[in-house]
């Protein structure tokens, strides 16, 4: 259909619906648009069946319903594969995200990302040990507003082989195709009989005996990179077990690295166009044959009391913020390791100086009267935006080497801060020719303080390149900047002092919400709830949940869950108006700033440069 017939019949729906904006700042918010959000709160659980669960609003995040076990609601449309992913989340799960496609043909479509192990390693743990190989990334869509969901393994690394160092990341590009990014050793095929890998085993014997470090450059982690052309039926080529998984990921990371790579993140534009970064450091951490690291294994003397460490134990290690970009993958799905990348290392002085666990709440804590150092402090992730104006990225990372307890002989200049890394040059992943990024090139960065210290920073941005971050060390107070990371402020209210998790997300109206785990609003244990700002954060609207009736004086949150909540995440999309018969699809490709009219419109931002002519 002709795009402009569309646009005014949307302008005639506008029009009825007594569309009103109101400005707060450069935060530009259609109040008749974003009260009529889906919004979707993902999670797992934490004492329970191990699920990937989600809350659904309908009303912008005003209310929300009752939680609903995903794997119940699987479709019957491959009833092998749902299987097998019923089968691998049995016992432990870590989600990696949930996005809501907010433009091109998929418009609409709920995906749902998580990894998880599988039903031979139970025996060695669940959910609170962390203790299990988490080699199968999982990915799950739904269509119809997450009332059922198909569920396709992207990839199975292989047994021994762990992609939670200790969260993967996840994103989707402007078509809505789904991408991964992780940090692990090699991959390696699937053994008989689901025994570890050959290599795991060799690389955990070097981690425990030896005259030295461990100098096997096949034990280094490596990032990857995963993505599926089709809205998630395969991935790369399509060639892994079970069918439609990769067989082989793209290596993000110099090839000419050994070392060490965690906290991989990622950022999607068009289609096979991806921004990334990671952590590194040139020691080979000790790992045992699930690919977990041994505890306090980077750090030094601090593994325990007057204790000396193994010789394989490398001195205490220094980490540094690398970065990529490759904008090929849409031509070498079938051979990924032709794929193009460039690669460079951001931070000058190292932000991070010791150990970093990959085994969450279940990470060793130095022993007195070693200084303590806790291998948690950066918590357990970074993560990666791109601006839509500009198709720069944008990347959240935590930077503690200061003072006499983290700091390193040399300290960092962005000691004890949250730091943005912003691209100020180099190719853009959107395809955009104006703005900053539009050179050739491995892409330039700048480096800028927000206002506090924290870990596993969020890092999010609206419509009009507006960004905001947050973190959990100061309960849930948002940052936010409208000079593209520059410079950051704190949001004028916080609205909620306490929290375990957060997280950030937009709909197409650029209003913001934020997520929370073990909020100070909850009385039941580990809940988490959902915040609304459209006014940058002056006000708050708190996504309340009645579903479950409570005595007086009780609240569990915006989640409401029986079993305890875990690392949740956050998204939401404005669907078209009841009534009107536009295709999602149609409507997010027509939410433009039309006769003065600005609604924010997230990826299709870039189409406000074409001429009418080629409308």
């Amino acid at each position: 259909m002709n795009r402009k017939v569309l646009r005014k019949g949307v302008l005639a729906v506008a029009g009825c619906a007594a569309l009103v904006t109101a400005t707060f700042g450069t935060q530009v918010v259609s109040a008749a648009g974003t009260n009529s959000a889906e919004v979707i709160l993902m999670y797992h659980d934490f004492f329970g069946p191990s699920s990937i669960w989600i809350n659904k609003s309908t009303d912008g995040g005003a209310t929300f319903g009752a939680p609903e076990n995903v794997v119940a609601n699987f479709t019957a449309t491959n009833p092998s594969m749902d299987a097998i992913v019923a089968a691998d989340m049995a016992c432990n799960t870590v989600p990696s995200g949930v996005k809501i496609v907010k433009s091109g043909p998929l418009a609409g479509r709920i995906y749902l990302a998580w990894i998880a192990a599988d039903a031979a390693q139970n025996t060695s743990g669940c959910n609170l040990s962390m203790a299990q190989s988490f080699h199968n990334l999982i990915v799950a869509w739904s269509d119809d507003n997450g009332a059922t969901w198909t569920p396709q393994v992207a990839m199975d690394i292989g047994i021994g082989q762990d992609a939670s160092t200790p969260f993967a990341a996840f994103t989707i590009d402007d078509q809505g195709n789904p991408y991964f990014a992780f940090d692990s050793q090699t991959p390696q095929p699937l053994t008989v009989g689901g025994a570890t890998s050959a290599r795991a085993a060799t690389c955990a014997t070097e981690s425990t005996t030896g005259t030295g470090p461990i100098t096997d450059a096949s034990c280094s982690y490596h990032m990857y990179v995963i993505w599926s052309p089709n809205g998630g039926t395969t991935w790369d080529d399509g060639g892994g077990t079970p069918a439609g998984s990769a067989s082989i990921p793209y290596q993000a990371s110099s090839a000419n690295e050994t070392g060490t790579d965690q906290f991989a993140t990622i950022a999607a534009g068009d289609p096979g166009k991806v921004d990334i970064s990671y952590l590194h450091t040139s020691a080979i951490e000790p790992q045992n044959q699930f690919g977990k690291f041994d505890p306090l294994g980077c750090d030094g003397m601090d593994n325990a009391t007057n204790v000396a460490p193994l010789p394989t134990y490398p001195p205490r290690c220094l980490w540094n913020l690398f970065v990529g970009q490759s904008l090929d993958l849409a031509s070498t799905t079938s051979n990924p390791t032709a794929a193009i990348w460039t690669n460079s290392q951001q931070t000058s002085v190292a932000m991070h100086f010791g150990d970093i666990c990959n085994l969450g709440i279940a990470c060793a804590q130095p022993a007195p009267p070693i200084v303590p150092r806790d291998p948690r402090h950066l918590l357990d992730f970074n993560m990666e935006t791109v601006d839509p104006t500009t198709g720069c990225a944008h990347i959240a990372y935590a930077d503690d080497n200061a003072g006499t307890q983290y700091g390193a002989t040399v300290t960092s200049p962005n000691g004890n801060h949250i730091v943005s890394a912003d691209q100020t040059s180099g190719s853009n992943i959107l395809g955009l020719g104006t703005g900053a990024c539009i050179g050739t090139g491995s892409p330039g960065y700048g480096l800028n303080q927000l206002p506090q210290y924290g870990g596993e920073p969020s890092i999010t941005s609206d419509g009009t390149g507006e960004l905001y971050a947050s973190s959990p060390n100061l309960g849930l107070q948002v940052d936010l900047s409208t000079n593209k990371g520059v410079t950051w402020t704190l949001a004028p209210v916080n609205p909620d002092s306490a929290s375990g998790d957060t997280c950030l997300g937009t709909d197409q109206s650029n209003a913001l919400y934020a997520c929370n785990l073990a909020g100070s609003v909850d009385t039941c244990a580990l809940q988490a709830d959902v915040w609304k700002t459209v006014d940058q954060g002056v006000t708050w609207q708190y996504g309340t949940n009645t579903t479950i009736p409570m005595p007086s004086g009780t609240s569990c949150g915006t989640s409401t869950s029986p079993f305890g909540v875990d690392r949740q995440w956050v998204d939401a999309f404005i669907p078209p108006p009841p009534g009107t018969g536009v295709p999602e699809s149609a409507w997010a490709a027509l939410l433009l700033p039309v006769a003065g009219v600005a609604l924010g419109v997230g990826w299709v931002a870039r189409r406000r440069r074409r001429s009418p002519a080629a409308e």
